[in-house]
């Protein structure tokens, strides 16, 4: 009856992992953060950890965390010797328990005193993940001169903020405005942009097509033809303005993360402080990183879009000589075919 008892309430406990799992949508979840603990006849499961991963309110962080221990260490400490992974668990959870205040608000400045200042960049150049970054660096919302349901379900609050109402950092921007006072403007290789941005616009921000839709197809080699132009014409327009202006490669955003958010900030006369550097480093990656795959066994690109992309380059890198910026970093997308 008992051992009964006891597979009635795995079934159920594994059931709700699942579901765990399945709420965990965005968040990379295993198996093992589920805690499963059979002692004295009781099958105890814990959903906390799922939860506690599943949310970024440090106040709700600090109440799950101290669940967790009494759940990890409390209830279970006359079964350690029977589970074998009990104080290793227990020994986790209590590092948690210092955690940073990672909350994210708005500005508590107005238009009045403080100028708009865009994150621009082309589509697919890492705009989105940049702004994860500047929030948790700074604890400061940021804002977007479009509306995206699907970044405002995602967690970016500021999405539905008036972007003149001037409480959000920076306003992302595909686009040059004469309104903005100043701007960071976020550069990729447009070889690697152009196909990230062909994955959004078949799958929206974290999806990815298979890479065989890329071979011979007529309709993704007019997309990129089309979009080649406008990556020149951005960046163009942006340093032919004279307005204050910082350059970020998003190459150099991936390779040394936390300098370049260091140098975002500096511009934004902002400081980096140590707990919100600690909040960054819990969690770079954030929600819509598109993560790579795939890698291509065959040239996306035909010879005439090669000869468009390059004369493109070589007219970037001499907009960014002319203001003392280094070029535009190599390209990643072929790395795997030579």
């Amino acid at each position: 009856m008992e051992q009964t008892l006891i597979w009635k309430r795995l079934t159920v406990a594994l059931i709700l992992a699942t579901a765990c799992l399945s709420t965990c949508f965005y968040v990379y979840v295993s198996y093992d953060e589920v805690i499963l603990k059979i002692a004295s006849g009781r099958l105890v499961i814990s959903s906390l950890e799922c939860a506690y991963n599943n949310t970024n309110n440090t106040t709700e962080k600090k109440s799950l965390n101290n669940r967790l221990n009494r759940s990890i260490c409390n209830d279970t400490a006359d079964v350690d010797n029977r589970v074998g992974n009990t104080s290793v668990a227990c020994d986790r959870a209590e590092k948690l328990t210092e955690l940073p205040d990672c909350s994210i608000a708005f500005g508590n400045w107005s238009n009045t005193t403080r100028p708009l200042v865009a994150l621009s960049s082309f589509p697919g150049s890492g705009n989105t993940w940049t702004r994860h970054l500047l929030e948790l660096a700074s604890g400061v919302y940021t804002g977007a001169y479009s509306y995206d349901n699907d970044l405002y379900l995602g967690g970016f609050t500021g999405e539905t903020e008036y972007y003149k109402r001037g409480r959000t950092l920076v306003i992302k921007d595909h686009r040059f405005r004469d309104e903005y006072k100043s701007a960071i403007l976020l550069i990729r290789n447009p070889y690697d942009a152009v196909i990230t941005l062909y994955h959004y616009h078949k799958m929206k921000h974290t999806g990815k097509i298979p890479l065989r839709e890329f071979r011979n197809n007529a309709e993704w080699e007019d997309f990129a033809m089309e979009h080649f132009k406008k990556w020149i014409n951005m960046m163009y327009e942006w340093i032919s303005s004279n307005k204050p202006l910082l350059v970020v490669h998003y190459e150099d955003l991936k390779n040394d993360t936390v300098h370049e958010v260091k140098r975002m900030l500096e511009f934004l006369n902002t400081t980096l402080v140590s707990e919100r550097l600690q909040c960054l480093e819990m969690d770079i990656e954030g929600n819509f990183h598109r993560h790579k795959e795939e890698t291509f066994d065959f040239d996306p690109y035909t010879a005439d879009m090669h000869t468009v992309i390059d004369e493109n380059i070589r007219l970037a890198n001499k907009l960014l000589t002319n203001i003392n910026v280094t070029g535009v970093r190599n390209h990643t997308y072929d790395q795997d075919l030579y």
